[in-house]
């Protein structure tokens, strides 16, 4: 799955690593204002999933409301696609956060970024990231 801006710079790719018989792991690319990260080993329950496709078909066909997609662990993945006025306009916002740890402290790294798109853009049979 691939969300451009309409900035032509800005986006959020999505590959999928693997899936399994509860969900997908992935890997995200994204890129806003000089701003990129690559954040792999993201997990997503079907369920969760299939939340999202039903969120993003009825965001699609009315042309208001959101979808939200995030992570087994939320904090590490969050994904919101919201339409922002009547006229349908399309906002992507997206965090991205990792933690590691040194001796006892843990240290996290995160980027949260947010970016218009051409409503015309979104697919209008979103059925799975590819």
């Amino acid at each position: 799955m691939l969300i451009k801006g309409e900035d032509e710079q800005s986006y959020v790719k999505v590959h999928v690593d693997k899936e399994d018989d509860m969900g997908v792991r992935f890997t995200v690319e994204t890129q806003c204002r000089g701003f990129s990260s690559t954040l792999g080993g993201i997990y997503i329950v079907f369920d969760d999933l299939s939340d999202f496709i039903s969120e993003f078909q009825t965001l699609e066909n009315e042309r208001r409301g959101e979808a939200r997609l995030r992570a087994a662990s939320p904090e590490e993945f969050d994904l919101l696609i919201r339409i922002i006025d009547r006229a349908g306009h399309v906002l992507i916002s997206l965090r991205l956060q990792d933690l590691s740890y040194y001796e006892t402290a843990v240290i996290p790294c995160s980027l949260e970024l947010t970016f218009g798109i051409d409503p015309t853009t979104l697919p209008a049979d979103y059925s799975a990231p590819t």
